[in-house]
């Protein structure tokens, strides 16, 4: 058995959801796993059998709207993590003794956590690969990154002190401006598992050897299937609505939502998240069942029409089951998967500023009636499927590590 550490960004279920069936592999094979996320997350991975731990005393940390929508304030916001943790992190660590570092790819310090100890660094990919080629292939994303970073030149040079003293204060050599600018939006690692599919990841086809596209993790019994919402097992066709964990206190979307479907001959199932006051929307609709959370997957496995932000995770997740969406971007990276899936023909993407009742309803109801979005779901679900998932990804870390693949000791979850 060989110990690794995982390291993640605390709130952020995107990033944290794919990681659940790879730890449980693991473990599986007799793999000990160190997890390090928010506290939100503890009782889930106790449970799998990791070892759970916060980041404090090193930074609290809890995932928002705001830190997700700005590029330049995640950048920063992931350099002052590394500076508050990683010299810390390090004396953890050479207690721990970890064999190698699996590492998300927000966090900076995982990969200098890792090359300080000298052990192999894996990142954990479930946004898209950030590339020089990538923004060719997106031009309101390219616009948008190049009015951020031409703002953001005068925080270069402060940037660039910090990533030396930082680097310094650990004993690792800075090695030019270009390789750590990447470091900051690729955090590329000795090997890199990618929760995608050929068809999310524009030029695949370039991206270096040590880039492996998995397909999304989705296990079985990640979500208990016992929290499901009444309605599902009616005849009607259902429409899932969220808008994710983060960018969802959106009272007048929701409202917007019950005028534009209560008409339909369906049942929507609508997720608020949390910190929504669910009495405060008002009369919901007879053919609405509203939750703070539902289990996503197991909905999804009954749904028609998902109504989502346009988060990988969750897109990943819908196009696994062959459904397709309607896609609601509220901010930059969920437009550019939005304008990808729509591009497949998998989906529909309207702007957020721009939704009215009227929009919502037809948008949902083209895609329901036009049976070649959910044909085209379900090809790129099959891809998806094919892929391997969290089960390739435990198969090729053990290679990489180990030099070979151990039977596993359990059936995975």
């Amino acid at each position: 058995m060989s110990t690794t550490v995982l390291f993640n960004l605390p709130g952020a279920s995107g990033h944290i959801n794919p990681t659940v069936g790879l730890v449980s592999g693991l473990i599986n094979r007799g793999e000990r796993v160190i997890y390090y996320a928010g506290e939100d997350s503890r009782r889930q991975f106790e449970a799998l059998g990791a070892t759970f731990r916060t980041y404090a005393p090193f930074f609290e940390y809890q995932h928002s709207a705001a830190m997700a929508t700005a590029l330049l304030d995640g950048a920063f916001m992931m350099l002052g993590q590394a500076e508050n943790a990683l010299a810390g992190l390090v004396r953890v660590m050479e207690q721990d003794k970890p064999d190698y570092i699996l590492y998300d790819s927000c966090c900076l310090f995982g990969k200098y956590v890792a090359q300080r100890l000298g052990v192999p660094g894996i990142c954990l990919v479930t946004t898209i690969v950030s590339t020089p080629l990538l923004l060719t292939s997106d031009l309101p994303l390219a616009w948008q990154v190049a009015k951020e970073l031409t703002v953001g030149v005068p925080r270069v040079f402060e940037a660039v002190r910090r990533i030396k003293d930082l680097l310094a204060s650990v004993g690792l050599k800075y090695r030019g401006l270009l390789y750590h600018m990447f470091d900051v939006f690729a955090n590329e690692g000795d090997l890199n598992i990618v929760f995608l599919s050929p068809s999310a990841q524009p030029f695949h086809q370039f991206l270096k050897k040590n880039y492996l596209l998995v397909g999304p993790s989705i296990p079985e019994g990640r979500d208990p299937p016992a929290d499901l919402p009444i309605g599902l097992g009616s005849a009607l066709p259902v429409i899932y609505v969220s808008l994710g964990t983060v960018h969802n206190l959106k009272q007048d979307f929701y409202r917007q939502c019950f005028k534009a479907f209560a008409e339909l001959p369906c049942h929507v199932v609508m997720s608020v998240g949390k910190d929504t006051d669910i009495a405060a929307l008002g009369p919901i609709p007879v053919n609405f069942t509203v939750r703070n959370r539902v289990p996503q997957l197991e909905v999804l496995k009954r749904t028609r029409v998902f109504v989502s932000h346009g988060g990988m995770n969750s897109i990943n997740e819908s196009l696994y089951f062959g459904v397709p969406l309607v896609m609601v971007p509220q901010q930059v990276e969920q437009g550019f998967n939005a304008r990808r899936v729509e591009k497949l023909g998998a989906g529909r993407l309207l702007k957020s500023e721009k939704i009215t009742v009227d929009s919502l309803r037809e948008a949902v109801s083209q895609v329901l009636q036009d049976e070649r979005y959910r044909q085209n779901a379900a090809q790129l679900g099959q891809q998806m499927q094919g892929l391997g998932g969290y089960a390739r990804a435990v198969d090729e870390i053990l290679r990489f590590v180990h030099g070979d693949v151990q039977p596993a000791l359990r059936k995975t979850a």
